[in-house]
């Protein structure tokens, strides 16, 4: 495999290489030159996504705070809903057992 390489890089011009080396960095030089605006506005334009995801994810935890006591002051309000419920069956019950004891205590005089 040795070999290989080093009969490949026997093969290459390298007159013609080291001629061409000064063109080819002006070439390289040309060519960052024409990238760089763009990696530096898409750079900007990274940033700024990441701004905007920033404020996106902001406002969604404050949403979700805000559904959380939402969703706390509901329970409550369930809770004591279950209380006073719970309060009416009882009385209920009692004035219907007092309803029914003044019937037969009428009935049976």
């Amino acid at each position: 495999m040795a070999l290989s390489w080093i009969t490949a890089f026997k093969a290459i011009p390298w007159g013609q290489v080291v001629e061409n080396a000064p063109t080819v960095l002006r070439g390289a030089k040309k060519l960052w030159g024409m990238a760089q605006p763009q990696v530096a506005g898409q750079h900007s334009r990274v940033e700024q996504d990441v701004a905007e995801l920033k404020q996106e994810i902001l406002k969604a935890a404050q949403l979700i705070e805000s559904l959380a006591e939402q969703n706390a002051r509901l329970v409550e309000a369930v809770e004591i809903l279950r209380v006073r419920t719970r309060l009416l069956l009882v009385g209920g019950g009692v004035l219907l057992a007092a309803v029914i004891g003044l019937a037969v205590f009428v009935l049976t005089r």
